[in-house]
């Protein structure tokens, strides 16, 4: 789903005062990354937060868009220090880079109450049936295991690995295609060093629940037989792989941080606003206890009352939305860019375009671009669409209005 779709559902995590929380799959591009990075700052001013991101070209449904991989790891700030993120080894060529990119993050950090310093690998391989993609993955994780292991440095790799180890895999029809998968992920614990922590119930299950297995895992060097693991699901039904909980005394688990009081500046209600949608709330209102109440939640099974209050919360987000009078858009923007940067950032894009595509025009000729179809029109020369007269004081136009 994403970062900011999933945001509610991380937000339940961060209230828990966890030591570490891993997330994968965020789908945050570098544009996006300074407006996630401040909301987790207003949520979650505790935490170290540490996020990797690659954007790559990919076919989805018989078209080419872009897709952007993200993994974040964040570390409360009472229990570790000196936080930061670990180089990997770099990949040789432009496949590996696609492969491995937003897929494997690591951190090193140093914990306060033992002083002594941990590495948390965060994988996420993104394919169950691709044996080969998965292998540059793993080699990448395996490169800087073993470099810390032989340092004598403790550490733990979790992640959603969309493989199986032994016995992890109920009522498939055909596990051929995901056998090369899940014994490379079981060669890949034997040679890390590492231990599975044991866990023998499913955290991934298909759409129909026809099948489900064991694809999310934890492996550790040095946190002992006294760790446990185990799950939940998230409240969001379209998420479909369960919370990881490791517990355990251990060094990467020292105890649940202290809580902490965050003093915010109380806010003063604006009553005019208050008293003029008023109305519209108690529309809302009637709306929400005559078509969300019925049936009587006391009729349903458990899977019916967790879609029965799914909608219902996305029904009071929506109403909230509308009656604060701001858009799901207008909160993500950063608070120092304002409608009208955003359209000159937009504007001053067009224009750049334009200018490389009219000095080319001018050394090799050719039909015209996007970028200057778009110039054209912003500029109101919509009569030159089928032949600029002049291109050199056409560039030069270009070239004044950018400045």
């Amino acid at each position: 789903l994403g970062f900011w779709k999933s945001l509610p559902a991380l937000v339940d995590i961060l209230t828990q005062r966890l030591g570490i929380i891993c997330a994968q799959d965020l789908r945050l591009g570098k544009q996006g990354l300074q407006s996630a990075r401040g909301k987790l700052s207003s949520l979650c001013p505790d935490y170290h937060v540490v996020i990797t991101t690659y954007s790559k070209q990919e076919w989805v449904e018989g078209k080419r868009k872009r897709y952007a991989y993200a993994l974040m790891t964040l570390l409360h700030k009472g229990l570790y220090s000196n936080v930061g993120s670990s180089p990997i080894s770099q990949p040789k060529t432009k496949r590996e880079k696609d492969l491995v990119g937003g897929k494997v993050l690591a951190v090193r950090a140093t914990c306060k109450h033992l002083k002594k310093e941990i590495n948390v690998l965060n994988v996420y391989q993104h394919t169950g049936d691709k044996p080969a993609a998965q292998k540059v993955v793993l080699d990448h994780a395996h490169s800087f295991l073993h470099a810390e292991s032989r340092r004598g440095k403790d550490w733990v790799a979790t992640g959603d690995f969309n493989a199986a180890l032994r016995d992890q895999r109920w009522d498939y029809a055909d596990l051929s295609r995901f056998r090369t998968t899940d014994l490379q992920l079981q060669q890949w614990e034997r040679d890390s060093g590492g231990k599975a922590v044991p866990f023998e119930s499913p955290t991934w299950w298909s759409k129909t629940h026809a099948c489900n297995a064991t694809l999310d895992h934890i492996f550790s060097n040095g946190l002992g037989d006294t760790a446990k693991m185990v799950t939940r699901n998230s409240w969001d039904p379209r998420h479909d792989h369960a919370i990881l909980y490791l517990f355990g005394n251990t060094s990467f688990l020292p105890g649940r941080p202290a809580k902490t009081r965050t003093v915010c500046p109380p806010s003063r209600p604006n009553i005019k606003k208050f008293v003029a949608r008023q109305p519209l709330w108690d529309d809302l209102k009637d709306a929400i206890m005559s078509s969300h109440l019925q049936p009587s939640i006391y009729e349903l099974d458990p899977s019916a009352f967790q879609d029965h209050c799914y909608h219902t919360c996305e029904y009071l987000v929506e109403a909230s939305i509308t009656i604060s009078g701001r858009t799901e858009h207008a909160n993500r923007r950063p608070p120092y860019r304002t409608k009208e940067m955003t359209g000159w950032i937009k504007e001053a894009r067009i224009l750049e375009a334009a200018k490389r595509e009219g000095y080319s025009l001018l050394k090799q000729g050719g039909e015209y671009r996007l970028g200057t179809k778009r110039a054209l029109h912003m500029m109101g020369y919509d009569q030159w669409l089928d032949g600029i007269p002049d291109l050199k004081r056409w560039v030069e136009t270009v070239r004044t209005r950018l400045k």
